[in-house]
């Protein structure tokens, strides 16, 4: 028998991405779709979810045995959501990954943003994420949750951050940026395997996705545009100073993968600078 993945979200970037790599293997795909669908050329079951009931009723018709929660939540019906997944998966010891953000920790000055540290935010998007955290914490079942800051890279229905980015400099636009923003940027790619390994060896506990080094964003991009031709100066600050660490540091996924997840921010550089429908940005 197949081992059954339900994926949520099939048309976000991540879900779809993920999707796209899980059907390489031998996997029964199951996803929901929201409002638009996108179109994918392997054999996959979509099913539409909207509500606590319809996400009931989808997990009683196929009886997941891994779900990945790509849904962004924030309201009081995805706790119940996010619950319900959890009070299945105690029913039937099924493997539940989630995924958090870097915000769940944007609460911490000057601490190193290790696996090991609880949630604590500030902002309402990192406290939803950390409640859901708690949850998992509380809980029994087996659990992964998934903490990142900023991935990179290319979607072929919605734009990324950087076609935005590169988009702006190919019409003209001076980018203005806040400073002292400190984020470790992955390729979308590099994520994804980390995220096929977690399901195929049942990796449990926080798991942080990221570069092993970090950069301040306004530094990133302007190396990113350099990359397409275009003066760093073109990214400017616009005299906001936030000190902001989004560091997630990885160790888990090192450790367990013999470091082959060991990646650096100018290896994410020549990822995106190597995508072929970004060639139309570069300047000429």
């Amino acid at each position: 028998m197949k081992q059954k993945i339900l994926v949520l979200g099939s048309s976000s970037w991540l879900g779809s991405a993920l999707l796209n790599r899980l059907s390489l293997s031998t996997y029964q795909l199951i996803s929901t779709v929201f409002r638009t669908q996108v179109e994918f050329n392997f054999d996959i079951e979509i099913v539409k979810a909207e509500s606590l009931k319809d996400y009931q009723d989808i997990l009683k018709s196929y009886n997941p045995e891994v779900i990945v929660n790509f849904l962004r939540g924030e309201n009081e019906e995805d706790y119940d959501i996010h619950k319900n997944f959890i009070n299945y998966c105690s029913a039937t010891n099924s493997h539940y990954i989630y995924a958090s953000s870097a915000l769940a920790l944007d609460a911490y000055d000057n601490v190193d943003l290790t696996e090991h540290i609880l949630a604590k935010s500030v902002s309402e998007y990192g406290l939803f994420k950390g409640n859901c955290e708690q949850m998992l914490y509380d809980s029994k079942i087996c659990w992964s949750i998934l903490r990142f800051s900023s991935l990179q890279g290319y979607c072929a229905h919605k734009f990324t951050r950087n076609e935005s980015f590169l988009n702006r400099l190919h019409k003209g636009e001076d980018i203005y940026i806040d400073s002292g923003v400190y984020q470790n940027r992955m390729f979308v790619d590099d994520m994804i395997l980390i995220v096929e390994k977690i399901i195929e060896d049942k990796i449990n506990g926080i798991i942080h996705i990221g570069t092993i080094d970090t950069s301040e964003e306004i530094d990133f991009l302007r190396k990113q545009a350099n990359l397409f031709g275009y003066s760093s100066d073109r990214v400017k600050s616009n005299g906001n100073i936030r000190n902001v660490n989004l560091n997630c540091k990885p160790k888990t996924i090192l450790e367990l993968s013999d470091g082959s997840f060991k990646v650096t921010e100018e290896d994410t550089l020549k990822r995106i600078n190597s995508i072929k429908e970004f060639d139309k940005y570069r300047k000429t």
